[in-house]
């Protein structure tokens, strides 16, 4: 154990201090990803408005995604940094005051112009700040420390159980504050943005493309296109389909989401030692492929507790190479593109995501609670099988420069 915390502990100041800043930010989405669907629906708004509220979310942010990383890698990443956090605050004060349609609809798009600036910039700046070959490592423990927090998050959905024991809020309303105390820990992450200093920007600013590592982008831009088309089926909408198919609400899912991240937190401390031990593709391919078989058992059962733990699994297996594949594209593209990178691919990710979302949506409510499944786990097993053609030589090479 102490072993592993030296090995972690080897990073830069400011490497941590932005590691803790995704920290502060991932809070409010760990108990919004349970409670926001539930309390839509139990306002009044049917799931297919639902699925197109995410939708307004997901196409601003994958729309802007690239042009703000693009802005980033010329301009300055803690600019863009302070502003999406700020929108995304503004976007969940909405929700304290009212459930008008139209107005959420509203919040959903400037959140998504938040999340655009945000993600782009961090994983950049992140890259930028990681000390020279510990880029996996830095990756592996903000992922662990994010999806730590993430834990913490889920158990906290279950706070409006108490607050309409406490302070006789009405179901409805008991939601509400949720939405302030997720403006709150977006307003506290800007304290540690303020420590960071950033180095100087040295992409050409009369270029819109970037160009040295197109070639490499476009490839994972294809491939995180395929996940995203899949994973926007069903992976927004996970809370509200046990909601839909066992009657469970935020008071049983909340544990069951602390579970999952608290389980998945550790996994990411494994992640730099699995690429070591059996290659950076290999891990991904693997562990994507494992998750999506559990993907189509799902639906298929019927016992909430065997679902629950498949879902555990799933997750796990889903998302524990997540440091090693940013680690992967950070590690081949140049440092002067690496924002327009986490733009593109942003985009590839975000755009299929949400227009499928509403999809999704519509199919629960009206077709099948099985087949968001299906569709889903037939893209990610198009995108495993691809992103292993295209990228198997690459590493090869790699290994082969490095002996």
């Amino acid at each position: 154990m102490g072993k592993t915390v030296r090995y972690y502990s080897r990073i830069g100041r400011e490497a941590k201090l932005i590691i803790i800043i995704s920290s502060l930010t991932s809070l409010p989405y760990s108990f919004l990803l349970v409670i926001q669907s539930i309390y839509l629906e139990k306002a009044g708004i049917d799931p297919t408005l639902i699925g197109v509220l995410y939708a307004a979310f997901g196409l601003v942010s994958s729309t802007f995604t690239f042009p703000f990383g693009m802005l980033s890698d010329r301009y300055g990443r803690r600019i863009f940094l302070a502003l999406g956090i700020l929108l995304q605050a503004i976007s969940y004060v909405v929700y304290i005051f009212t459930i008008d349609y139209s107005l959420l609809f509203i919040s959903g798009m400037m959140g998504g112009a938040g999340s655009a600036m945000f993600y782009p910039s961090s994983s950049a700046l992140l890259a930028e700040k990681a000390y020279e070959g510990k880029m996996t490592v830095t990756f592996s423990l903000s992922f662990f420390i994010s999806t730590s927090t993430y834990t913490i998050g889920a158990l906290l959905s279950g706070l409006p159980l108490y607050f309409r024991a406490w302070f006789n809020f009405p179901e409805v309303l008991s939601y509400r504050p949720m939405f302030a105390l997720a403006s709150f820990f977006l307003i506290l992450s800007l304290f540690p943005l303020a420590l960071i200093k950033e180095g100087r920007i040295y992409r050409d600013k009369r270029r819109l493309l970037p160009r040295k590592s197109l070639k490499i982008i476009a490839k994972f831009s294809l491939t995180d296109a395929l996940i995203g088309i899949g994973a926007g089926f069903i992976i927004p909408l996970f809370s509200l389909w046990f909601f839909l198919n066992f009657g469970v609400d935020e008071v049983v899912l909340g544990p069951l989401y602390a579970v999952v991240n608290g389980i998945m937190a550790l996994s990411y401390l494994a992640a730099p030692k699995l690429s070591d031990s059996i290659g950076m593709v290999n891990s991904i391919v693997l562990t994507v492929g494992l998750s999506t078989s559990l993907m189509f058992m799902m639906p298929f059962i019927d016992n909430y507790s065997i679902v629950a733990i498949l879902f555990v699994f799933r997750t796990f297996l889903m998302n524990v190479s997540n440091p090693i594949s940013l680690s992967f594209m950070m590690g081949m593209v140049t440092p002067e593109e690496r924002g327009s990178a986490s733009g593109i691919t942003g985009l590839a990710w975000n755009l299929p995501y949400a227009i499928t979302t509403m999809f999704g949506g519509y199919i629960l409510q009206n077709i099948s609670l099985y087949l968001p499944f299906l569709i889903c786990g037939t893209f990610y097993t198009a995108s495993a099988i691809l992103f292993y053609g295209f990228f198997r030589q690459y590493e090869s090479k790699r290994r082969s420069d490095r002996e």
